[in-house]
């Protein structure tokens, strides 16, 4: 009886049982409370499929949300048997022309929507997934619904290249990427995957079919969208990135396509203008083309459009939008305008793969082989972070200790890694105080640019390095 206070009502959040899996933490309060936000999007909204957001009455599972955030997702929680389940929703809503609808299970009004980067879901989720927990059934189990996707989008192909259509990059900013390039992007992509997938379930012939193929999607998206410069069509952050990230562009044109992308951030005042599609691939294509520094300056960003601006703003999950609310516009209209809503946390796997330094080895699966290659920056005095694999906890940290940067690993048994580290003179490196020529069970390996490579087996280690 009477007025309820502030704390009658309790809110309990439900979710699908999935074991955590990883953390991450840092020096910087902000970007902890980032990670922290994704945790959170991710835990509310992983409810027996991956909807887009709890709170409105939409909650479905929007296939390009799934599958940008896929690798974040699995870095934070053991989602294997969650997309597994999953995936069955996405070949039952597949329909009879081989299409993948953009959400699954699929409601009736969506089931002939086609829109790429969000149907590729169906290929791309299955690769990821075999890659980070090593079972075959993943893609033996959906590989007839993968290329009955892939016939469905040949022959909607006009030499070699997509039509205009579909949600492109979508909730982008201040610049607009062509649908056509984005889609041929993402059609050569699949293709080049299920030749990978062919090829792993012994499918030779399928595996040089599609690879055939690919070659001349990517002839045909060069012709169609690609300079001599290495400039691309519309000149967006996202068009690069997907140039760069799905391997597009022949390798002279590489570098300098790399540059006109950051001369696109610097042109936008060091912001990103990245929607769904090109969010997930912006710092990680940033940092395998030499420019950590550049991804580190797009992630400390506190102002609009950013990710720490919704932080700056008292955010507890991800926002739908970068403009959900503004200072200037204030709050965005509400039929869609969602405060929880993980997309644009797909961030979160470059945080744990360059940040802290955990990735695999593209070529062995399960986290067998391990990338280590932790991105020291001056903005940060520490990062740490661990992730359970198949084969055990692997663990990464580092700190900034006087004139050195000291990074202690650990890499569970059964396992090897390949470890980068800043800098080409391997004899200034120390591992528990001594050089590294002590130590027999530390393999010197070929320098890659200006990093130290070494090849390390399971155990704990400790590394001292000059700044």
């Amino acid at each position: 009886p009477g007025t309820p206070t502030l704390d009658a009502v309790t809110g309990c959040v439900v979710g699908s049982a999935t074991t955590p899996s990883g953390d991450f933490e840092s020096s910087d309060a902000m970007v902890n409370q980032l990670y922290s936000n994704i945790k959170w999007g991710q835990r509310g909204n992983f409810l027996s499929i991956p909807t887009d957001c709890p709170q409105r009455d939409e909650r479905v599972g929007w296939m390009g949300d799934a599958q940008v955030f896929a690798r974040t997702a699995a870095y934070n929680m053991d989602v294997q048997q969650f997309f597994t389940k999953w995936l069955r929703d996405v070949t039952d809503s597949q329909t009879p022309a081989g299409s993948y609808p953009p959400v699954a299970p699929v409601p009736a009004y969506w089931t002939n929507n086609f829109s790429a980067g969000w149907a590729d879901a169906g290929v791309i989720i299955p690769w990821q997934m075999y890659q980070v927990y090593g079972d075959r059934c993943v893609i033996e189990n959906n590989y007839a619904s993968m290329v009955k996707y892939i016939d469905f989008v040949n022959k909607r192909a006009v030499n070699y290249l997509l039509p205009s259509e579909g949600f492109g990059d979508w909730l982008n900013v201040k610049e607009e990427t062509p649908k056509d390039l984005v889609a041929t992007a993402y059609y050569a992509n699949s293709v080049s995957l299920l030749s990978k997938i062919a090829g792993v379930l012994g499918k030779r012939a399928d595996s040089l079919a599609y690879d055939e193929l690919h070659h001349n999607i990517k002839a045909a998206f060069n012709k169609a969208y690609v300079s001599e410069d290495g400039k691309l069509k519309g000149n967006t952050q996202t068009g690069y990135l997907l140039a760069l990230s799905f391997d597009l562009l022949p390798q002279e044109k590489r570098m300098n396509a790399g540059q006109l992308l950051v001369e696109n951030i610097k042109a936008h005042d060091w912001h990103l203008t990245t929607g769904f599609v090109g969010v997930s691939l912006l710092c990680p294509v940033l940092s395998s083309m030499g420019y950590d520094d550049v991804a580190y300056r797009l992630l400390n960003t506190q102002t609009y459009p950013s990710w720490l601006y919704s932080v700056k703003n008292g955010a507890t999950t991800i926002w739908e939008r970068w403009n959900s609310y503004t200072k200037e516009d204030g709050f965005f209209d509400p039929e869609m305008n969602s405060y929880n809503h993980y997309c644009f946390g797909s961030v979160g796997e470059w945080m744990y793969s360059r940040m802290v330094g955990i990735d695999l080895e593209p070529a062995a699966v399960a986290y067998k082989k391990i990338i280590m290659r932790p991105t020291f920056d001056d903005s940060m005095t520490f990062v740490k972070g661990r992730y359970h694999s198949v084969y055990g906890e692997i663990s990464s940290s580092w700190k900034r200790e006087g004139a050195n940067y000291v990074l202690n690993i650990t890499i569970p048994a059964n396992s090897s890694a390949t470890l980068y580290l800043p800098g080409k003179n391997a004899g200034s490196i120390l591992e528990d105080g001594t050089p590294l020529s002590n130590h027999t069970d530390i393999k010197l390996l070929p320098a890659e640019g200006s990093r130290t490579v070494l090849l390390v087996g399971s155990g704990s280690y400790s590394f001292s390095i000059k700044r």
